[in-house]
């Protein structure tokens, strides 16, 4: 599956009136028409060969051959309530969100509490790359129905389905909570300074300074029935830790577990992923972890990104779209 197109290409797909899901460099992303279309700057992807974008290229997820029709819709983090309002009834929604902003915070919150598990499936993933390090990239998203491009809001394309064919979502994580210690923080943000150990209140960075923590570990919670990974930037701060995706308070988070063959669990997951599947969004962490040359499907691509949605906010986990004929 074709995932790597030049920007003539791509721009010849939005003037077609595709409907697509794009990927690459802020100053690509800027070149494309008004169209159909949603975008997230990130700089690198799962497939054959090399795994970074090159320049004048972009990634894209084209669905239009699936879909009736789809809307760009752009939210806030006062109005998320509209993602429910506006999705179809038959169909998915692709949401993309600029790491650290309020609308990623929110939404953290917001799909934890209101049982976003009940609606279709709702796929995507947070915008950015290289978080923590120099070469950081600014979280950025772009609305491609009218060009503007947002730091603190996400863009949604709700994809109505042909009658006949069903979506589904899959989740790859192979991590589950230890037996450690019991961690409740008070509030919902990225920067955490101090949470409840086993019921006792403690200073965060000294507490993770004593138990010395796997650095390459995420925390881990059960969240409306689901696993759900949140993984701590490395270096530990002198007075705080930030974290890759928003804490939810009063939810209580352990270490995860250290998985066994890690590599190798990823590379049999990754590779029973069903055939059909048209969308596929990785976590930057595990690329150390996914060798191509050993995957045993060269039909899938995947953006690598620094969180992944599927309903919820996710981290440290591949999540993919299926489609299945009725």
């Amino acid at each position: 599956m074709k995932s790597i197109y030049s920007i003539g290409e791509v721009e010849q797909l939005v003037k077609q009136g595709h409907s697509l899901v794009l990927a690459g460099e802020e100053e690509y992303l800027r070149l494309l028409s008004p169209g159909n279309w949603i975008g997230a700057v990130a700089n690198r992807y799962l497939g054959t060969g090399a795994d970074e974008i090159e320049p004048g290229m972009l990634f894209a997820f084209d669905l239009s051959e699936h879909l009736l029709t789809s809307r760009v819709c752009v939210y806030q983090s006062f109005n998320l309530d509209g993602l429910q309002r506006d999705c179809y009834g038959h169909g998915f929604s692709v949401v993309l969100m600029p790491a650290f902003s309020e609308v990623h915070r929110f939404y953290g919150i917001y799909s934890a509490t209101l049982g976003y598990r009940y609606l279709n499936p709702v796929i995507g993933w947070v915008a950015g790359a290289n978080l923590g390090t120099a070469e950081m990239l600014e979280p950025l998203v772009i609305d491609g129905l009218t060009g503007r491009i947002y730091p603190d809001r996400a863009v949604v394309l709700h994809c109505l389905l042909k009658p006949d064919v069903d979506a589904k979502m899959q989740v790859i994580n192979i991590f589950e909570p230890g037996d450690g210690d019991s961690l409740v923080f008070p509030e919902a943000s990225f920067i955490a300074r101090s949470c409840y150990v086993n019921g006792k209140l403690a200073n965060l960075v000294d507490y993770w300074h004593e138990v010395a923590p796997n650095p390459q570990l995420p925390l881990v919670a059960s969240i409306g029935g689901a696993l759900v990974n949140v993984m701590p930037l490395q270096p530990v701060g002198q007075n705080s830790i930030t974290m890759c995706s928003a804490l939810i308070p009063g939810v209580e988070y352990r270490f995860a577990k250290p998985p066994e063959q890690m590599a190798a669990q990823l590379h049999r997951k990754v590779n029973a992923l069903a055939e059909s599947t048209i969308l596929l969004t990785c976590c930057e962490l595990l690329r150390p972890y996914l060798n191509s040359t050993t995957l045993q499907r060269p039909d899938l691509q995947a953006i690598y990104a620094p969180g992944e949605i599927a309903y919820s906010l996710q981290n440290f986990t591949m999540v993919g779209l299926s489609l299945h004929q009725r």
